[in-house]
């Protein structure tokens, strides 16, 4: 048993760091963009360059009937601050308890 613990950390302390440093530098090296709000910096990957949660409509908060409303157009700038769209972004909330039958 102790040898199984033995293994397991030197596996990590040699190992892990090799793999956190790849992805350390895919985050910092990502590709940028410039758009009509900003800059954004994103994620390459093995096969695309991506970039996570860009906004393109506004919120539906504050006016409760907005939530059923056509989107709004996203107009606020985050400029001169670079967007950050390098992971991704809470999806929708879903229920368990609904089923469709």
């Amino acid at each position: 048993m102790e040898s199984t613990w033995l293994f397991s950390l030197l596996f990590i302390l040699f190992f892990a760091p090799g793999k956190a440093d790849g992805i350390v530098s895919r985050l910092q090296d990502g590709p940028m963009a410039k758009t009509q709000f900003g800059p954004v910096k994103g994620i390459y990957t093995d096969e695309a360059a991506i970039f996570f949660g860009l906004p393109f409509a506004m919120t539906p908060v504050g006016d409760m009937y907005m939530r059923w409303k056509p989107p709004q157009p996203f107009n606020t700038p985050w400029s001169p601050q670079t967007y950050n769209a390098n992971v991704p972004r809470p999806g929708c909330w879903k229920s368990s308890w609904i089923s469709y039958k």
